[in-house]
């Protein structure tokens, strides 16, 4: 591989946003390795991007399994040498209320969407200190501003993501690691497919992908998009409780 090309590594890679910004990546000249269980739908999205200026490869890897993780990480800087770019993308939502749900689908919750994230980002960091660069990105989503009903473990998940995000942002900062929280609003996915509720502002993943490539080339530390989602999560952020109460059951 040549110096002069950067290497990403993607988890959720096989489907949804994660898949969409695999191929987008594989446009822009990255090397890009997929991470997902499915073996077969990664082979797919191999197939799919094969003609594209950037090299596609993939490890089948449950996120949650953190030695399993540590193993296919080293793997991919084995094959690519070092990782520019680490996009924390795989998640699951356990829709319900929290009276409803069991501690064992909110422990299973937690594993994939917020130690998924370590589990990957935690053998890339010493890496990204010594190089003194390196990107660190992580798939949010406006749940983890406010809590939200019927999705209150999703949320609780998206929020200790958020925070742990920014810690990591003020820590590596002053080492040349740039990170990222990205909070998208809804987007067309299999994870809203079927979802009841109202989805304001609702975008293709493709659009939802470019958003997040826009924020990786900006570096920006966090952004929230659609705009109009945007406003909105910052208006509702600095409501009091009794008028938040309200307006939450319509989103």
């Amino acid at each position: 591989m040549s110096d002069d090309r950067k290497v990403a590594i993607v988890t959720g890679a096989s489907r949804g946003l994660g898949k969409a910004l695999c191929i987008q990546l594989c446009q822009q000249g990255y090397d890009v390795a997929g991470l997902a269980r499915s073996k077969q739908k990664l082979a797919e999205l191999e197939a799919g991007v094969s003609a594209l200026p950037g090299q596609f490869s993939s490890v089948s890897v449950d996120v949650a399994d953190g030695p399993a993780m540590a193993a296919a990480v080293n793997e991919v800087k084995t094959h690519y040498g070092s990782i520019d770019l680490a996009i924390a993308n795989a998640g699951i939502s356990e829709a319900g209320w929290a009276a409803k749900q069991s501690p064992e689908k909110i422990h299973r919750l937690f594993q994939v969407n917020f130690m998924g994230m370590i589990h990957l980002f935690s053998p890339l960091i010493p890496e990204m200190i010594e190089r003194k660069r390196g990107h660190l990105v992580g798939i949010v989503s406006i749940a983890g501003y406010r809590g939200m009903p019927a999705l209150s473990a999703y949320a609780a998940s998206k929020a200790a993501m958020r925070s742990y995000l920014e810690t990591l942002r003020i820590e590596l900062k002053s080492r040349g690691i740039t990170v990222s929280s990205i909070c998208p609003g809804y987007f067309e996915t299999d994870m809203t497919s079927d979802r009841a509720r109202p989805m304001p502002f609702l975008i293709s993943v493709e659009k939802a992908a470019a958003h997040v490539m826009k924020a990786i080339d900006a570096k920006a530390s966090e952004v929230v998009f659609p705009f109009p989602m945007a406003l909105s999560t910052r208006l509702l952020n600095f409501l009091p409780n009794s008028i938040y109460d309200i307006i939450v059951k319509f989103l």
